[in-house]
């Protein structure tokens, strides 16, 4: 069980290191501190920590409520924005054809190629591999994503690359 130590008023957990509190001693029960005063040196935490999509929502840390014998920890929910999405998901989908390339074509062939020391047959079909991945993202994957206009819209696009495998 988590909670957040006190002593009277002033709470002595770290609430950077331990937002959600630190894990409490067994014995922590009822135990008051200045004696009498009923408050409790270790004060349960009420987490409010709602579920979120962290493709596109922050969640972040809102408040810490002290009561005498709790400490209830809020957090919200806050929509990113839609051109940081669209940002990021054009982002990850670059890299991910950067990966099937890579996968598929070596990168040594691929310096080989540009070198002109790579045979024809070897040059061309690296060269056609390159632009099919190329065409999908510039043609397709990217003017779906830029035309989106929510962030459900965004994390909905589909996305499947050309099979290059040879």
């Amino acid at each position: 069980m988590k909670g957040f130590r006190f002593k009277g008023d002033d709470m002595i957990t770290n609430k950077k290191k331990f937002p959600d509190g630190e894990e409490m001693p067994g014995n922590y029960e009822g135990k008051d501190y200045p004696k009498g005063s009923g408050k409790l040196m270790w004060r349960e935490t009420i987490l409010v920590k709602p579920s979120y999509d962290p493709e596109i929502e922050n969640r972040s840390l809102m408040s810490h409520d002290v009561t005498d014998s709790n400490v209830t920890v809020t957090y919200g929910v806050v929509s990113q924005g839609l051109v940081s999405i669209k940002k990021r998901k054009i982002r990850r989908v670059r890299e991910q054809g950067d990966a099937i390339i890579l996968n598929e074509r070596p990168l040594r062939n691929q310096i080989y190629a540009a070198l002109g020391v790579l045979p024809a047959p070897e040059k061309t079909a690296l060269i056609g591999d390159i632009n099919s991945i190329r065409n999908y993202l510039k043609d397709t994957l990217i003017p779906a994503i830029n035309n989106c206009s929510t962030v459900q819209e965004v994390k909905a696009v589909a996305v499947s690359f050309p099979d290059i495998s040879k």
